[in-house]
């Protein structure tokens, strides 16, 4: 499939998805049809990352030279390629990391009934999580929770709800990652550089831009109609690594626009009335 391309001078970097798709137990590998030659991808040529994904894609990024007709590619096993940004030295291809809904509620109840029950309760409790039997978790709960008078179980309540909604703030930003590949483009030359993360999920490539060297990305964690959204700008180098961020804006709200322009970036979420946010950027470190 088609994905996306970009003209830079008389180069074309045009980016196709191709499912994993299997024969037998063989992997299909992807033709090329050049003329009248037609080869196929061979594995020594894919590039891989080790990071786990349900849904694997063959990502190719082609360079065309319009002046000899030359062609050039490279591939790269990723999940499916979604949001990209192109500058005129670099392709930056987004995919969505993936987090087991075990992983999920270990963490969850972890960092929440864990730390607000008695130490014998918190040890029964941590074994049960060990043991994925989370039922017994919900027994385990519910014992500790009927022994409570009814002052300490009204207040049990709200530290349990306060705690739930601090800690599922973060977890969105664990389980809802977004995956950045920087790969550099010079004429026919392409070039993979670095890899980086950052927790969210971006809206379009108008979310994304790149600025004396540095990769900047605003990105909305959960859900607006949980109640559980946030909005983040972060800031990574040359070679993706998170130098700055900018965290938690517009709770319940998601992003509707961005965009950069130098040194800063405006941001506009939605509500009711559409709230704008202007971030300065000049200091990269420190949104």
């Amino acid at each position: 499939d088609y994905y996306d391309s970009r003209m830079i001078n008389n180069y074309v970097y045009a980016i196709v998805n191709q499912p994993i798709n299997y024969e037998n137990d063989d992997v299909v590998m992807p033709l090329i049809k050049y003329g009248a030659v037609t080869s196929a991808i061979i594995p020594e040529d894919i590039y891989y990352f080790d990071i786990p994904d349900y849904n694997y894609r063959l990502t190719t990024i082609f360079a065309l030279n319009l002046d000899d007709n030359n062609v050039e590619k490279a591939n790269f096993l990723t999940g499916y390629t979604q949001t990209i940004f192109v500058s005129e030295e670099n392709i930056y291809l987004t995919s969505q990391k993936q987090i087991s809904y075990g992983d999920y509620q270990k963490k969850l109840f972890e960092e929440t009934y864990i730390k607000l029950v008695d130490s014998s309760t918190a040890n029964n409790i941590r074994d049960a999580i060990d043991n994925k039997d989370y039922n017994r978790v919900q027994e385990l709960l519910e014992e500790y929770y009927n022994k409570l008078s009814q002052n300490e179980k009204d207040k049990f309540e709200k530290d349990l709800a306060e705690k739930m909604r601090e800690v599922e703030a973060e977890i969105q930003k664990e389980i809802q990652k977004t995956i950045i590949h920087k790969i550099s483009i010079n004429k026919n030359e392409i070039k993979y550089i670095a890899r980086g993360e950052v927790p969210g999920t971006v809206l379009n490539q108008f979310s994304m831009d790149e600025y004396q060297g540095n990769f900047r990305i605003a990105t909305t964690t959960g859900e607006v109609f949980s109640g559980s959204s946030l909005n983040h700008m972060y800031v990574l180098d040359e070679n993706m690594d998170t130098i700055g961020r900018l965290e938690d804006l517009g709770y319940k709200e998601k992003i509707y626009s961005v965009r950069f322009i130098e040194e800063r970036a405006y941001m506009v979420t939605f509500k009711k009335i559409d709230p704008l946010f202007v971030i300065d950027l000049s200091i990269p470190e420190n949104p």
